[in-house]
């Protein structure tokens, strides 16, 4: 199973959120797969020993929220307990990620205005990354970013700038990337394989789909695609 930790600001679900979660079923139909949005839900599943058993690997997913922003403390503090409880592979998405630099010392800085758009990085080889190093481009949607690698984590992607865009912990199997694999697939990029290597990471069976053999997520419809 696939534990899905949404850090939306108002426990509801994004579109971003929705997007992920809505990849993941598609890939692997035969895993279970889990969006947890509230501490309640989360605390259900890391007290119950056989649910940890089932638990492959963890997703935290991009917010609103900002770290400077020090209102969503707690909300924070309660998404990242799957990550110290469960040793299995973390694939942490745009704030997940700026979590992970300010969890392990990295300093975050702002742009006067939100990056949005369509992003070129250079991707190092990585088991995350296989089909997809050189030179990409991919979806960013952020104000906070960083260009201090974090201790005890290594860079897999930075731009012209210098800014980190894709990072490895360099013991475990814990990554964090600054951008949406669930909205890059533009020119030379593939984000849904980026999703298919996480689960091979994580050693979950799945489909080989393509992007396009993904429909697109309807909001109207996300009570009934949510499955607890």
């Amino acid at each position: 199973m696939i534990l899905i930790i949404n850090n939306n600001c108002r426990e509801r679900y994004s579109g971003t959120t929705l997007k992920i979660y809505h990849i993941i079923t598609h890939l692997c139909k035969s895993q279970k797969c889990m969006l947890i949005n509230t501490h309640n839900e989360m605390n259900s599943i890391i007290s119950d020993v056989s649910k940890r058993k089932m638990i492959k690997g963890i997703i935290l997913t991009g917010s609103q929220m900002r770290l400077p922003h020090k209102n969503y403390v707690d909300r924070i503090f309660h998404n990242f307990l799957p990550m110290l409880e469960l040793d299995v592979p973390v694939l942490a998405i745009c704030f997940g990620f700026q979590l992970l630099c300010s969890m392990y010392q990295s300093n975050l800085y702002s742009f006067k205005s939100m990056l949005k758009g369509h992003k070129k990085v250079t991707i190092k080889r990585d088991k995350l990354f296989r089909g997809f190093s050189g030179d990409k481009t991919v979806y960013v949607l952020h104000n906070d970013y960083t260009y201090e690698e974090p201790l005890l984590f290594k860079t897999l992607a930075r731009d012209s700038k210098g800014i980190i865009y894709a990072m490895k912990h360099k013991y475990k199997d814990v990554y964090g990337v600054q951008f949406h694999p669930e909205f890059s697939n533009y020119g030379n990029s593939d984000g849904i394989r980026i999703f298919k290597n996480f689960l091979d990471i994580c050693r979950v069976r799945h489909r080989d789909l393509e992007y396009d053999d993904i429909p697109e997520v309807k909001h109207t419809n996300c009570d009934k695609m949510i499955e607890k």
